[in-house]
């Protein structure tokens, strides 16, 4: 159903979004889990936490406070976190989190940064928590990456791989 709705070209954004949700709101019902809460959430409420998530993307690189992300969605704190949750799958400050982390693997791959440096560029107001985060979220240290990285790009290693298979 999903994929003639997008095949066609049916429906403006808003009635997009409120397809996926109802589609996934039936899944979810009877996925057989029995950990499902059934809640209300407004379809409205999944067009706010898309805006939220432009705004994450667009600014990952500035303090980005909760009570301006549930402010961006009309919602309240808590009620934000939880419908932010529902629809992605996880907190807005483990989204910001993730999102600052992918930004830092990126440049720690361009090599032409500190590591401080790209702490700072990708959000993190100081190394050690920029640190403790990178190396949750990938499993990890940046220091580790960017070794990782310079090994992986080493000819001498890729001739080494293609010649013994």
């Amino acid at each position: 159903m999903w994929q003639d709705f997008q095949d066609k070209g049916l429906g403006d954004e808003r009635q997009k979004h409120l397809l996926l949700y109802i589609l996934t709101t039936i899944r979810d019902y009877y996925s057989g889990n029995k950990d499902v809460r059934v809640e209300w959430f407004n379809p409205w409420q999944y067009h706010c936490v898309i805006q939220v998530v432009q705004y994450i993307d667009d600014n990952y690189g500035e303090s980005i406070m909760l009570s301006d992300l549930a402010r961006i969605a009309h919602l309240s704190v808590n009620r934000f976190i939880n419908v932010f949750k529902h629809f992605m799958g996880m907190t807005p400050i483990q989204y910001v989190i993730n999102r600052r982390v992918t930004m830092a693997c990126n440049l720690i791959m361009e090599d032409q940064m500190s590591i401080t440096e790209i702490a700072i560029e990708s959000g993190f107001n100081n190394t050690a928590n920029f640190n403790k985060q990178f190396l949750k979220v990938v499993g990890m240290t940046p220091k580790e990456m960017r070794k990782k990285g310079h090994m992986d790009m080493n000819p001498k290693r890729e001739t080494e791989r293609a010649v013994n298979g």
